[in-house]
């Protein structure tokens, strides 16, 4: 299984990732008026956090595949 300092390591790239992501929407959704050069800006400021929570979701699929990979043994019942 992961270490916690591992599992701290992809707590803390999701909330990250979920903070820019609130971040965004809330550009995206307010009445603050923006040039082309801003709203493109504002695109590319959205594709690199969705990158980053993509590394993020890959991180958490490595660490769990690792997981599965470890041995387990076999306890006997009765």
């Amino acid at each position: 299984m992961s270490t916690p300092k591992n599992a701290m390591e992809v707590r803390e790239k999701f909330e990250e990732c979920g903070h820019s992501f609130s971040l965004f929407v809330e550009l995206c959704t307010s009445d603050i008026p923006l040039n082309k050069r801003s709203k493109l800006a504002l695109f590319e400021y959205g594709k690199s956090r969705m990158q980053a929570y993509e590394n993020a979701e890959s991180l958490l699929r490595a660490q769990g595949e690792e997981a599965t990979e470890l041995a387990v043994p076999m306890l006997r019942t009765g």
